[in-house]
């Protein structure tokens, strides 16, 4: 289904999931742009595409943590297409600590 100008988020939380492992090799095959989510070790999705590793051992944090950074993500992907002047939230990750922060854009309008 996916082809070159395509992008694949690749959601694990150990980065050793055998079909998500599968869906990304297909995916570098047809030359589609591959991105992941992982927890802190990464797992074998970490060595084969750049990979977002969330600083945590704990499953249900993880899991939280990529829902929240794919908020952000559509957030600010969404304001770059419509220009809206959202709120935007930046999420930042830094081992042993995540900092979650939020700032309003200068230019929206009230």
């Amino acid at each position: 289904l996916g082809q070159q100008g395509d992008v694949f988020l690749a959601i694990s939380t150990s980065g050793n999931s055998p079909n998500i492992l599968s869906a990304v090799t297909v995916a570098i095959e047809k030359n589609v742009t591959v991105f992941g989510f992982t927890g802190y070790t990464g797992g074998k999705l970490a060595t084969i595409c750049p990979c977002i590793q969330v600083p945590s051992g704990s499953t249900p944090r993880i899991q939280e943590s990529h829902i929240l950074i794919g908020h952000a993500i559509c957030g600010y992907i969404e304001d770059q297409l419509y220009n809206i002047g959202m709120e935007k939230t930046v999420a930042t990750c830094s081992r042993p600590g995540f900092v979650i922060g939020t700032y309003k854009d200068p230019g929206a309008v009230e």
